[in-house]
């Protein structure tokens, strides 16, 4: 009966506080095994991803300067995708790309600063 007390409990605050249940729920499960992941500020995956939603932008640049070879005299196109790579190079899947693909692209396409 205990059992089906607490779960009423849970279900008719569900609405009141759910984000704080969740957490104090979560924090006692995994307390053990992720005690940094549940503490981690929520700016930290916001950061993370602006960075990826950046490399697919960056992704989808090169892939058109390749193809149509915009011209590179005023506006320094190619110089600046290259210090945008070389910014995003922190994020992991960011250098998995430029290394999988991108970097073999742009020596293809003689996209260079």
């Amino acid at each position: 009966m205990s059992d089906i007390n607490d779960g009423i409990h849970l279900g008719a605050s569900t609405f009141q506080r759910p984000l704080e249940q969740l957490a104090e729920v979560m924090a006692q499960k995994v307390k053990r095994e992720a005690p940094k992941v549940i503490g981690a500020p929520p700016y930290v995956a916001v950061d993370l991803h602006i960075a990826r939603a950046a490399g697919v932008l960056l992704c989808i640049v090169t892939e058109l300067q390749g193809h149509f070879r915009f011209d590179d005299n005023g506006a320094r196109i190619n110089e600046r995708i290259h210090a945008v790579w070389n910014a995003l190079m922190p994020v992991f899947e960011i250098k998995e790309l430029y290394d999988e693909r991108y970097s073999q692209l742009m020596k293809d396409k003689r996209i260079a600063p």
